[in-house]
């Protein structure tokens, strides 16, 4: 949620807003000077988090994504959640825990208007694709474009201003100056009867000129023909920092009707020299060897795809490269076959051999026994004949939280002493003898919480599963165990 004085500040711009001119068929030049201010970002390498949770369908779609962009090219990673599971546009529901994985491997995206094409590859696969540009098939927001619309748009901020001045002339524009310095914009587009029955919807942006028109607040309305509003205002509120001389929005809060979308932005630079100027696939970190898919030639059937075979650099026919590819060094994409009859690359917890999942202190943290048990089932799930049903969560939900109450009260009455032996074991150049003691008087401290996910919550879920899941889990886990070397001719 935005800070309140933020809002404030808004608020009095639409209270004591006065308009100053006629409604006019022309979009006002503060919202054309928002559209410049995101569009002399030419480039930008942003690390961020998108949100998306639609309580209606118990869906929480969560992505930490990394994003290059030139011009009116993007390159995004979405690397998933903070379990680095990539969700899929909908996925399964997983009672108690969110969305159920739609696959555990970082997606890559190459979204190139210079080159017409969409790439499209998922770390870890034997194969990757690409298609012809079209906007709409790109998974990711342009940060630039924040607050410019409501949704989060996948085209640039020179195509949108261009679309947008297109169809101006049919809207009615309005600019309201506020004694506080800010702008609001408004446009309404009147329907004619018939046209969904007819009335009007407006947009508007409230505007900060000291801020090189950086955008503060996004709305939508819709009316009926009597000016009845058919739904809820939809609202967008944006925080902006100064980086690399540009403002760009940093938070972005989006609240619909059904919807709560948020853009959290952790590391971003602008227009640096260091910047790759034009995004071609190299980038994409393909292996040598991978196998890629494009669209069909003229003539082809709609279900067929050209397949190529990807050098480091270009592609090669199939045929050709069979005649070549001893030249080039394919040792990364062969390992990806050896090692993974899976599909796709996995988190860098799922292989750890002690159980913990990549958590750290989690058998006396009870505050990571969530991500355990979300960990759990995610890998007695994803790629499974017999996967973990829906009773089983709903089991596995009613465990933990049994659990988590008795961990979370013994964790309450030694929480300040555990902290003070956790910051005595984290002083450089501790004497092992004294270092031996501090570690004998934590574990003796953390003892009952220990036996509480040793002996209650471990036991409780190895229970839930069925022969059929237990043998399949453990046959799973000796096929994507390090192989043996395999013997010199």
């Amino acid at each position: 949620m935005l800070a309140e004085p933020i809002l404030a500040v808004i608020a009095v711009a639409v209270i004591s807003a006065e308009p100053t001119s006629k409604p006019s068929r022309e979009m006002p030049e503060a919202l054309k000077a928002a559209f410049a201010r995101a569009m002399s970002i030419r480039t930008l390498h942003a690390k961020y988090t998108y949100s998306r949770m639609h309580p209606e369908w118990e869906s929480v779609i969560i992505q930490n994504r990394e994003d290059r962009i030139a011009g009116d090219d993007i390159y995004s990673i979405n690397r998933g959640d903070d379990d680095e599971v990539v969700f899929g546009p909908r996925g399964n529901k997983m009672p108690g825990f969110g969305r159920i994985a739609w696959t555990c491997a970082p997606h890559k995206q190459l979204v190139s208007l210079k080159l017409g094409e969409v790439w499209n590859y998922r770390e870890g696969d034997d194969s990757a694709g690409f298609t012809k540009y079209r906007a709409d098939m790109f998974y990711g927001p342009d940060l630039r474009t924040a607050g410019l619309y409501l949704s989060l748009r996948k085209d640039s901020p020179r195509v949108l201003f261009g679309a947008k001045l297109k169809y101006a002339k049919n809207d009615s524009w309005a600019e309201i100056p506020a004694s506080n310095g800010l702008v609001t914009v408004i446009t309404t587009s009147v329907r004619k009867q018939g046209s969904r029955t007819g009335g009007r919807s407006e947009y508007s942006w409230t505007i900060d000129p000291s801020k090189n028109h950086a955008i503060l607040r996004t709305t939508f309305q819709d009316f009926d023909a009597t000016g009845t509003p058919r739904g809820p205002l939809v609202a967008c509120d944006l925080e902006y920092k100064k980086i690399d001389g540009y403002w760009i929005a940093v938070k972005s809060v989006k609240r619909g009707s059904h919807t709560l979308e948020e853009i959290f932005v952790h590391e971003v630079t602008i227009n640096r020299p260091e910047h790759p100027q034009e995004l071609t696939p190299k980038i994409m970190d393909i292996p040598v060897g991978t196998m890629i898919g494009g669209p069909p030639e003229e003539g082809q059937g709609r279900g067929l795809s050209n397949l190529s075979v990807w050098d480091g650099g270009k592609l090669r026919g199939n045929f050709e490269w069979q005649w070549i590819k001893k030249r080039f060094d394919t040792r990364r994409h062969d390992e990806y076959e050896r090692r993974r009859p899976r599909f796709g690359a996995y988190p860098s917890w799922w292989d750890q051999d002690d159980e913990t999942f990549g958590l750290t202190g989690v058998s006396h943290h009870p505050h990571q026994w969530d991500a355990y048990v979300r960990r759990w089932i995610y890998k007695n799930s994803h790629d499974r004949e017999h996967p973990i049903r829906d009773r089983q969560k709903i089991e596995a939900a009613e465990i933990l939280n049994g659990c988590k109450t008795e961990g979370h009260a013994i964790f309450g009455r030694i929480e300040r002493q555990l902290a003070e032996l956790e910051a005595d074991l984290a002083k450089p150049a501790l004497a092992d003898a004294e270092r031996r003691d501090i570690e004998s008087r934590r574990d003796r401290l953390v003892e009952p919480i220990i036996t509480v996910f040793c002996e209650r919550l471990k036991p409780g879920l190895e229970k839930l599963l069925d022969d059929k899941q237990r043998g399949e889990r453990d046959q799973f886990e000796s096929a994507t165990s390090e192989p043996a070397e395999p013997k010199q001719p």
